[in-house]
């Protein structure tokens, strides 16, 4: 597995971000590998990666105002050559698995 990050802050201090994109080749579901991943607020992220592919994400926290916050991650997997990813009825046809979070945090 190899995989790079990438953590950016804005001047001002209202948005933050963090990307990782990663290439990873593991045997097979049985031989996978888990690496943690940032993610929204009090979220642990830990990406399961399995058999052959890439893993993308990116991650925004934005301060709308000084009681709210936004949080939003978008990610990707993409296992190329595959028709099918997952089994039962958890199985997506095609080759490209993705997830959105969305969170809102009102603090006085």
């Amino acid at each position: 597995m190899f995989f790079q990050d990438v953590f950016w802050k804005s001047a001002a201090g209202k948005l933050q971000s963090s990307m990782r994109i990663a290439y990873f080749d593991a045997a097979s579901y049985d031989n996978r590998i888990y690496a943690y991943e940032q993610d929204v607020l009090y979220a642990a992220g830990f990406g399961m990666y399995n058999t052959k592919g890439w893993r993308t994400y990116l991650n925004l926290n934005y301060r709308l105002s000084r009681h709210l916050r936004v949080w939003a991650k978008y990610g990707i997997y993409y296992y190329p050559g595959r028709e099918t990813i997952g089994t039962g009825l958890d199985q997506i046809d095609g080759n490209i698995k993705s997830e959105v979070k969305l969170q809102l945090k009102w603090q006085l």
